[in-house]
C-alpha cells in the first residue's frame, strides 16, 4: 500500500535529515476537501504529490501527520481507505509513542493523541 509505504519513507527521512536547530521535519497533509490526494512536505518544500485512484478516498483524516529527527510522530493518527466500487475499507495505522506504521482490515483500539 501506497501510503504505508510513503509514511515510512518520511520516517526514515526525518530520522537521517540532520537535527540543525530542530532539523527539518517531514508532513503529510491530505486534501481535506476531496480526500483523492495527498502530499508529503520537507519543512514547506513538497517532495511529493500522490493522487489516488479515482475508487479510493482517504476518510475522516482530521490532522496532518509530522514526523520529527527522531522518527516519532506528532500524534497517533488513524488514516481511513476506502474503495468506493468494493466497499472495503483499509487502515493505515501510525502509532503515536513508536511511529510504527501498519495496515489493518479493522480499526485502532484507541488512537493515542
Amino acid at each position: 500500500m501506497e501510503l504505508a509505504a510513503d509514511l515510512r519513507w518520511m520516517q526514515q527521512l526525518a530520522v537521517n535529515s540532520p537535527a540543525i536547530a530542530g532539523g527539518p521535519f517531514y508532513a503529510l497533509a491530505v486534501d481535506h476537501r476531496t480526500g483523492a490526494r495527498y502530499q508529503i512536505m520537507a519543512s514547506t518544500k513538497t517532495l511529493k504529490w500522490t493522487v489516488l485512484p479515482q475508487s479510493v478516498r482517504l476518510l475522516d483524516v482530521k490532522d496532518n501527520l509530522v514526523f520529527y529527527s527522531n522518527g516519532r510522530p506528532n500524534q497517533g493518527l488513524s488514516f481511513v481507505l476506502q474503495s468506493l466500487p468494493l466497499r472495503r475499507t483499509r487502515y493505515v495505522i501510525v502509532a503515536a509513542v513508536t511511529g510504527r506504521v501498519r495496515i489493518s482490515d479493522t480499526p485502532a483500539q484507541a488512537v493515542e493523541k
